[in-house]
């Protein structure tokens, strides 16, 4: 039973021993020491009498410390006089904690060892603007960071108008490729593919900065994730939305990475456009690369859209107050309605939890709702603003996807994908808007096991050809143009 007890606990830290990084706010730990549990070894008698009892008390401990070659630098009496067991504090100058606890393991007066845990404070950063956050403390976001805080050994791709990567906020979680570039620009004749800074629209950056602006850092913002790695995958510039060339370039450019050995586990697309529906979506080229990037072991997360539409059954003209004349009858959004193992689409709430109005729905296509509006976050100008749309929700879903990855990094892509799933904040307000009819909870996607298959997904159509996808209609001759999805100041 004590050898199981052990097993047991070093099962437990091994995980944190091992992974460098992943669990920084939670299982940080002093090195070279350990707090071991002893069986009791003082009689009723000699733990009555004070005096006596600490002093066999302390040199028990001690012998017990020499006998692994540590010191004994803490017991703690009361406990002691109270159980009968001791609490050794083991502090080894020539061996690592590691090491200290191999050498206890086959001790039979030992109950348990484990290392000397760093405890913080519950974890909010010191972020002079994180109070204006009101997503963080929608998803659950600081008891998420009593587990972890994120990995710098997780990659995501933001594929958007690229990342101001000298942001006062951005620039320690910017991360380098294979090939020591921060991203690609997948602009149609860029002259420098590596040149992915110029954001000149500032959807990019805005969006980089909820997935992983850097937390208590004094500085800004902080985002979902305080560290992980961001590359650019850039497809719009100022002027003119991207071509599914160029979006397809940067899903390329971001498998390219996962299957030459990046830990790439999610891709933010927060980005659209309507057009009839595609007949197979494993077909269509951009429908094919990203299954390829869903089968790679990617999540790919996709915003629902911003034209007020209710996607199973779209309105005609006069139904989206922003573009009045626009017909969205015999049409779907993608690559939202791509219904993909690896995908999540995302519609946006307000800090209420009700629906944005602007925000598409359905329970078919879109999977659950993050926090949209009135959304800070960074700018491309190396300061913050509040911007509305599901592009700034889609990012609250792939930085929890992202900080999943960071406390679990052996789990897949569909275990991630079923904890955000099956630990939904269930809201009345979604209540057949969304299929989990729910909001993003990473905290209680943090907690309990994941299943193999993710609840309450999208129900693929007909027809959608082995992966899913939206069904009928038929597919266009020509590439569509994908535009952000934002609606701050209605750009």
């Amino acid at each position: 039973m004590k050898k199981f007890a052990f097993v047991l606990s070093l099962l437990f830290i091994l995980p944190f021993l091992l992974i460098s990084g992943s669990m920084a706010s939670a299982a940080s730990f002093v090195p070279g020491e350990a707090l071991v549990l002893l069986e009791g070894g003082f009689s009723e008698a000699v733990r009555a009498e004070k005096g006596a009892f600490e002093a066999a008390l302390a040199s028990r401990a001690s012998a017990f410390a020499r006998s692994v070659g540590a010191e004994a630098v803490g017991t703690y009496a009361a406990f002691s006089a109270t159980t009968g067991q001791t609490i050794v504090h083991l502090r080894s100058v020539g061996k690592s904690t590691e090491e200290l606890l191999a050498a206890l393991e086959n001790n039979p007066a030992v109950l348990s060892a484990r290392p000397n845990y760093i405890r913080h404070r519950s974890a909010v950063p010191n972020d002079p603007r994180y109070g204006e956050l009101w997503g963080m403390e929608r998803i659950g976001a600081p008891a998420a960071w009593d587990s972890t805080t994120g990995s710098d050994s997780v990659y995501v791709a933001v594929i958007d108008s690229g990342i101001t990567y000298d942001h006062p906020d951005l620039g320690a979680n910017m991360g380098r490729d294979l090939d020591g570039n921060r991203g690609k620009n997948c602009l149609d004749g860029t002259p420098d593919p590596t040149d992915i800074m110029d954001d000149e629209d500032g959807h990019g950056t805005h969006v980089s900065g909820s997935i992983g602006a850097v937390g208590d850092n004094g500085v800004g913002v902080a985002g979902v994730n305080w560290s992980v790695k961001l590359l650019s995958g850039k497809v719009f510039d100022g002027n003119d939305g991207g071509s599914d060339a160029e979006i397809i370039e940067a899903l390329n450019y971001a498998l390219d990475q996962k299957n030459r050995g990046l830990n790439v586990r999610a891709v933010n697309m927060s980005l659209g456009g309507w057009n009839p529906p595609f007949v197979n979506p494993e077909a269509d080229p951009l429908g094919a690369v990203i299954k390829a990037v869903c089968d790679a072991g990617v999540l790919v997360v996709v915003s629902a859209g911003n034209e007020y539409q209710d996607i199973d059954n779209p309105g005609g003209p006069g139904s989206d107050p922003e573009n009045p004349d626009y017909d969205y009858r015999g049409e779907r959004p993608y690559p939202a309605c791509f219904q993909f193992d690896g995908m999540i689409t995302v519609a946006a709430i307000d800090d209420s939890g009700a629906r944005g109005d602007f925000s598409n729905y359905s329970p078919t296509f879109v999977h659950l709702a993050a926090p949209g509006v009135h959304i800070l976050s960074t700018t491309s100008d190396g300061g913050y603003a509040s911007w509305d749309g599901t592009s700034m929700a889609a990012p609250y879903v792939t930085g929890a996807a992202a900080l999943l990855a960071a406390r679990y990094p052996t789990e897949t892509a569909a275990q991630i994908k079923a904890r955000i799933l099956g630990a939904v904040n269930v809201n009345t307000e979604l209540a057949g808007k969304v299929a989990t009819g729910g909001d993003l909870n990473v905290a209680a996607a943090m907690g309990g096991a994941p299943t193999g298959t993710p609840t309450a997904s999208p129900t693929p159509r007909p027809g959608g050809g082995g992966g899913g996808g939206c069904s009928t209609g038929v597919v266009p001759g020509m590439l569509f143009l994908l535009v952000p999805l934002f609606l701050f100041n209605r750009r």
